[in-house]
């Protein structure tokens, strides 16, 4: 049975209307005298958000015709988060060393893309998996110099990039990349119910979470 399909990506002329972004869980208790206790329930963000509006029918029926091929929240897919889909900015251009992704030792073949988010001057940092690479995108550096493409694949499915023979990255040098990335979701919910707000107009309700693999 699918439960999850690379393509189509959820349609993208609809999403400039979409809020949403990562969602933390950290219990928070406060004692008698004013401090807190802090519990971290899970090391990720787990994405959410609400795509609510659309401008034209043909928009909508593009929307349904997805929701109905889904299954509702059955299978999952990509979705493009305009507010955090590159490797660097939102506007600036990718390059082959926006993230480092780790550090050759000369046997290390495969390494996961992640997106490191670190304020300037801040101590500590977290570290994000990107499990949803867009291909065409992806550049790929060892050693300060970009990697041809003959050197390496890419799974889009996960993420990994996998050096080919002689191609391994050796001891200390970097490995980076740089591209654009989708969030693996599905639909947060069990009905799909849109209502006209004026003429031609659709307005609704869509909730999205994201998959962590």
């Amino acid at each position: 049975m699918t439960t999850f399909i690379e393509t189509p990506r959820f349609p993208e002329d609809t999403q400039y209307n979409t809020a949403g972004g990562p969602v933390f869980s950290v219990d928070i208790v406060r004692v008698q005298s004013g401090r807190e206790f802090r519990k971290v329930n899970r090391d990720i963000a787990l994405h959410r958000y609400n795509v609510n509006h659309v401008k034209t029918v043909t928009g909508f029926e593009n929307i349904l015709d997805y929701v109905m091929m889904l299954g509702g929240p059955e299978i999952g897919f990509r979705f493009k988060d305009w507010s955090d889909y590159k490797s660097c900015s939102i506007d600036a251009t990718p390059a082959f060393d926006d993230q480092v992704i780790g550090t050759g030792d000369g046997s290390t073949a495969t390494f996961q893309l992640t997106k490191t988010y670190q304020p300037a001057g801040a101590s500590i940092s977290r570290v994000r998996d990107i499990n949803k690479p867009v291909a065409a995108t992806i550049a790929i550096g060892v050693g300060g110099v970009q990697s041809t493409g003959s050197n390496w694949t890419l799974a889009t499915d996960t993420g990994g990039v996998t050096f080919a023979t002689g191609a391994i990255p050796t001891t200390g040098q970097s490995v980076t990349w740089g591209g654009e990335f989708d969030v693996p979701v599905r639909i947060d919910a069990q009905e799909f119910i849109p209502n006209y707000q004026t003429c031609n107009i659709l307005n609704f309700n869509l909730p999205l979470v994201e998959i962590i693999p």
